[in-house]
C-alpha cells in the first residue's frame, strides 16, 4: 500500500518546490483530474485501498462498483502529488488561494490515507482536489 504521508500538514502557504520529472501541461492536469475523478468514485464504492492507488498512480487496474477495470490515463500521468506541486507556482501567481486550497486538500488526502482512511472522507477531499484542479486547468495558457 503506498503511505505518502510523512509529516505536518503546514508549508501551504509558501509556493511549493517544484519536483524533477514532471511537466505542467494542459494534458497533464486534465490526466491528473481524471484520475482523481476515477479515485473519487472508487472511494465511494468503499475501497480505500484501490481509491489510494488510483490517486497516487499505483494502480492502472482497479476495482469499480465491483468490477476489475483499467484507469484511463497510466502512461500519461502517475502522481498528482507530484503534478500539485509544479502546478503550484503557476496557479499561485494568478490565485494564491486556489494554489493554497489545493495544497491543503492534497496534504489532507494523504493524511486522510496515512491514518483514519474513513471512504466518505476520502471521496470528499479527492472530490474537492478535482474541482481544484479543474479550476487551475482554467488559468493555465491554451497550448497551440
Amino acid at each position: 500500500m503506498v503511505r505518502a504521508y510523512q509529516g505536518g500538514t503546514g508549508g501551504c502557504s509558501e509556493p511549493l518546490v517544484p519536483l524533477p520529472g514532471v511537466e505542467v501541461t494542459r494534458e497533464t492536469v486534465q490526466a491528473a483530474l481524471l484520475r482523481t475523478r476515477e479515485a473519487a468514485q472508487i472511494a465511494r464504492t468503499g475501497n480505500v485501498d484501490d481509491a489510494e492507488l488510483a490517486f497516487a498512480g499505483y494502480c492502472t487496474v482497479c476495482t469499480l462498483a465491483g468490477v476489475r477495470r483499467e484507469l484511463r490515463d497510466e502512461p500519461l500521468f502517475g502522481k498528482v502529488h507530484d503534478l500539485t506541486h509544479n502546478l503550484d507556482g503557476i496557479v499561485r501567481q494568478k490565485d494564491k488561494a486556489l494554489a493554497k486550497g489545493l495544497c491543503q486538500d492534497v496534504l489532507a488526502i494523504e493524511v486522510e490515507f496515512w491514518k483514519d482512511r474513513r471512504p466518505d472522507e476520502v471521496a470528499r477531499l479527492l472530490d474537492s482536489i478535482a474541482q481544484r484542479l479543474e479550476q487551475a486547468l482554467a488559468l493555465l495558457p491554451v497550448e497551440r
